[in-house]
């Protein structure tokens, strides 16, 4: 979509993407049960070529996993058009979901700009049973705000019970 609000909006003048990295992702409908998709797969893949962007195929993975395993970086900022662009952030990355325009926008150098959120520690004592994971904290944690209750802030966890969430759950407590 974001390729498609980028053409709309006339920068197809550019010669390459003004960002240090963009990459494009096909990782939904690709099952090839008619012309439609591997169409659509073209079409990405061209004007990933056109401009400079990094394509990743059918078949290379889901985005936001990919993306950490190539391209994360802690300390850098990344805008994405899928809403799981936040896992980032369980890598120290400033990793914030937007939509097609917003993203196409800052592909053709232009910013992005966004409310600062409250941020709020949760800080977690105790431990967690052997079978409880990072997302059974967040699955809590929306029980007690509700979806709500939590627009517009950022929940920081912390606490000497985080300790074994640290593992492998900060991706989890990102995403979610």
């Amino acid at each position: 979509m974001a390729y498609l609000q980028f053409e709309a909006m006339g920068l197809m003048g550019l010669k390459e993407i003004k960002t240090d990295l963009s990459v494009s992702y096909v990782d939904h409908n690709t099952v090839q049960v008619g012309f439609e998709n591997s169409d659509d797969h073209k079409y990405l893949q061209t004007v990933a070529a056109r401009y400079g962007v990094v394509y990743s195929r059918p078949g290379n993975g889901i985005c936001n996993q990919v993306h950490l395993e190539r391209f994360g970086k802690p300390g850098t900022t990344l805008l994405g058009s899928d809403s799981h662009t936040p896992t980032g952030g369980g890598i120290g990355q400033v990793a914030i979901g937007a939509g097609g325009l917003d993203v196409a926008v800052a592909m053709g150098g232009g910013n992005f700009y966004t409310a600062c959120p409250k941020v709020c520690l949760v800080n977690l004592t105790g431990e967690l049973k052997p079978w409880a994971s990072a997302k059974d904290v967040v699955l809590r944690m929306l029980e007690l705000l509700t979806t709500k209750g939590n627009v517009g802030v950022m929940l920081e966890y912390g606490g000497p019970g985080n300790r074994p969430v640290i593992k492998g759950g900060h991706n989890t407590y990102y995403r979610l």
